[in-house]
């Protein structure tokens, strides 16, 4: 409860006291919630970094548990959107570097999942950074992670990030565009910048 209501220093005491604490699996309390120990909880409400710093401090290993709907903490935190900070974000994958490659529980890369919920352009960056393999893996739908950039309304440089990884993208979205010509619209037709990076492709009729 401690975790879910962001009071800092009643974790700490918490944990002070009891740090058993930190490993107790909290069972799912309804439908929308995977329950989970208190990391996850932590995450999910997106919790101040010291909650979640003293929480990973005194179970490391809880960065590498999911919920019970199969999410990780670092599902859970990327979920709050443009308020999560590429410090916690870093925080957590630095007890679990591998979270950057696993899906959630609706089969989506962590980079996909900041991408739709439009996390900030240093946090998406961060994530390509840690996983540039995840530019090219569609979402469970088959979309790629540049048309959802598109379809969020991502950053240029997020953009530009994940062209210059995954230069190949050839796919078309159900409007039958592709993404030279969704890049063009758009740009209103105008070249990004440092273009002669950039492999672009059109997809054939």
């Amino acid at each position: 409860m401690a975790a879910e209501f962001d009071a800092a220093e009643a974790v700490k005491f918490l944990l002070a006291n009891a740090p058993e604490g930190a490993y107790t699996m909290v069972h799912q309390p309804d439908e929308e919630s995977g329950g989970g120990l208190p990391l996850h909880i932590a995450c999910r409400h997106h919790s101040n970094i010291s909650i979640i710093t003293s929480l990973l401090a005194e179970n490391f290993s809880s960065a590498k548990r999911t919920d019970e709907n199969g999410d990780l903490p670092l599902h859970l935190l990327l979920r709050n959107g443009e308020s999560v900070d590429q410090v916690t974000v870093k925080t957590v994958l630095t007890c679990f570097a591998a979270a950057a490659s696993r899906t959630d529980k609706n089969g989506d890369m962590p980079l996909t999942l900041a991408i739709k919920s439009t996390c900030s352009q240093s946090v998406v960056n961060y994530l390509m950074l840690q996983y540039p393999e995840a530019c090219k893996i569609k979402d469970a739908n088959g979309r790629s992670n540049l048309h959802l950039a598109f379809e969020h309304g991502a950053d240029d440089r997020v953009m530009l990030g994940l062209l210059n990884r995954a230069p190949e993208v050839r796919e078309r979205t159900n409007e039958r565009s592709s993404a030279l010509s969704m890049c063009k619209q758009a740009t209103n037709n105008t070249p990004f910048p440092d273009s002669s990076r950039l492999q672009w492709t059109e997809s054939p009729e």
